[in-house]
């Protein structure tokens, strides 16, 4: 009881300490200040991002490498595992630049000498059926454009270009910072370890470690998982789309892939999209066949492809998965509506072992 009244109380001076620091302080301030430091560190988060898929992959080559040549020392075994890692990683984005670039671009390009005819074409479509008229979605469509688009292009131009430019520097410095990484992994273990000892002592730590270890696992099965579900759908609806016919097969299949990572409302809204391009090329009823492919490829992805590869990882009901996607993605766009669904089975993971015997950490 005295533990608990303890807990508590820590709790409620804490929670005062926090409202006197929120209106002593200038919280605007801080949160530039905040703002400031993550806009700094933002090649280490990439790094830290980079490091986590590339771990596994590295280690089980510095394991294997002793054993094929015994006088290779653990050092070199390290650099070279992780060199052999990068290189393959590098080689990769490399060819999806050259084989993926060239035909998204020519596809954005012609997208956009033909956009003045598909707006006519869409104008007259809305115009001839009362109801949709009655939406007045092109004049929204207008609206949209007109505040989004102004006479600045030289300084948007400019402003896209360096923020292009600023992108890659950034990307590549996470690159150089995720080798370090993996480098000097157990240096960097050892630090958050004894941090946690620091803040959470005892057994407390070792639960922490624990749930921990198992998050990581979650979320490293999972993302592997879906983003290889993606290639496979997106590359499938890139063939169909080339076959049928369609305008923009790249640029329609890269959309069909990466709307498959978002749950439940991802895939919907790519159907939708390309079938609205499909329907504006071809008409409304032999774009059906688009939705009919669709359809089809779903079925096929959730009842075949994703509990093969992506299996078990997750483990959570459709009901909260819909849940994760609104909330996070609430929260933190379409980056929240990909990770909502791996934290909710972490706090799934966390809340079944409380409840199996009051005790946190004991079935782990």
């Amino acid at each position: 009881m005295k533990k608990i009244e303890s807990y508590w109380w820590k709790i409620l001076i804490i929670g005062i300490l926090f409202i006197v620091a929120w209106k002593v302080l200038d919280i605007n301030a801080i949160l530039n200040f905040v703002k400031f430091l993550l806009s700094v560190l933002t090649p280490f988060f990439i790094g830290l991002i980079i490091a986590f898929f590339t771990i596994k992959p590295a280690t089980k080559l510095e394991s294997y490498l002793p054993k094929k040549f015994p006088k290779l020392s653990k050092k070199a075994a390290r650099g070279i595992g992780v060199a052999v890692v990068y290189v393959a990683l590098l080689a990769l984005i490399f060819l999806a630049i050259k084989l993926l670039l060239p035909a998204l671009y020519n596809n954005i390009v012609d997208l956009i000498e033909h956009l003045p005819s598909y707006y006519e074409t869409a104008k007259k479509f809305f115009t001839e059926h009362e109801f949709l008229g009655n939406l007045n979605l092109i004049d929204k469509v207008n609206d949209f454009i007109t505040s989004y688009i102004n006479f600045d292009v030289v300084g948007k131009l400019v402003t896209a270009i360096s923020s292009v430019a600023s992108s890659v520097i950034t990307f590549v410095l996470g690159i150089v910072f995720s080798i370090y990484i993996l480098l000097e992994r157990e240096s960097l273990v050892k630090v958050l370890k004894t941090v946690g000892r620091l803040i959470f002592k005892g057994k407390r730590g070792t639960i922490l470690a624990l749930y921990a270890r198992k998050m990581i696992d979650i979320f490293y099965s999972y993302f592997i998982g879906l983003v290889t579900d993606a290639i496979i759908v997106g590359l499938a609806a890139t063939i169909f789309l080339l076959v049928f016919g369609a305008p923009y097969p790249v640029l329609l299949g890269l959309l069909v892939g990466l709307g498959n990572m978002i749950p439940f409302f991802g895939p919907i809204v790519a159907a939708i999209t390309v079938y609205v391009v499909c329907a504006i090329a071809f008409g409304p009823l032999k774009a059906i066949w688009v939705l009919v492919f669709q359809l089809v490829l779903g079925q096929v992805d959730g009842n075949l492809l994703q509990p093969k590869i992506v299996g078990s990882s997750v483990g959570i009901s459709p009901f909260w998965v819909i849940f994760a996607v609104m909330l996070f993605g609430g929260l933190w766009g379409p980056a929240g509506m990909i990770i909502g669904v791996p934290i909710m089975a972490a706090l799934r993971i966390v809340y079944i072992d409380y409840t199996d015997d009051r005790i946190l950490g004991n079935s782990l």
